[in-house]
């Protein structure tokens, strides 16, 4: 376990470094976006690199929109105990992507996990009673 957490933040390390090295390059960038999402999960993070890479030219894909709709289920779960509405607001912005991504990988799967996080606050209409008048 402890050898795979060092594995990942070499990883990082490396990207981040080809990231200074590279300055024009998103590839660096794509890589620790998926780092971010993945094996050291950090939403703000993870936005942030997706957000310089389109920047510097990237066109995110099918692969991309997974991955930051990923990120975005990732965030609802970690915090719908104790944040519901920013959960919800984080599964919002995954149902988005997840729809964008289509048929892409995994998408649909994690689409239909989302629909255990509801809105918070929100209360079913109570049913309507017809009145009949004697």
């Amino acid at each position: 376990m402890l050898a795979r957490r060092q594995l990942r933040k070499e990883a990082r390390a490396d990207f981040e470094d080809a990231a200074k090295r590279i300055p024009g390059s998103a590839d660096a960038h794509l890589a620790l976006a998926r780092i971010f999402v993945y094996s050291l999960p950090d939403l703000d993070r993870a936005l942030a690199e997706f957000h310089q890479a389109e920047t510097l030219g990237a066109k995110p894909g099918p692969r991309e929109t997974e991955a930051q709709a990923d990120a975005y289920r990732i965030r609802a779960q970690q915090v719908e105990s104790f944040a519901p509405r920013e959960a919800w607001q984080a599964a919002q912005a995954a149902r988005a992507l997840y729809r964008q991504a289509g048929d892409f990988d995994r998408a649909k799967e994690h689409l239909q996990e989302l629909a255990t996080i509801h809105q918070p606050g929100a209360k079913k209409a109570p049913a309507r009673r017809s009145h009949r008048w004697r």
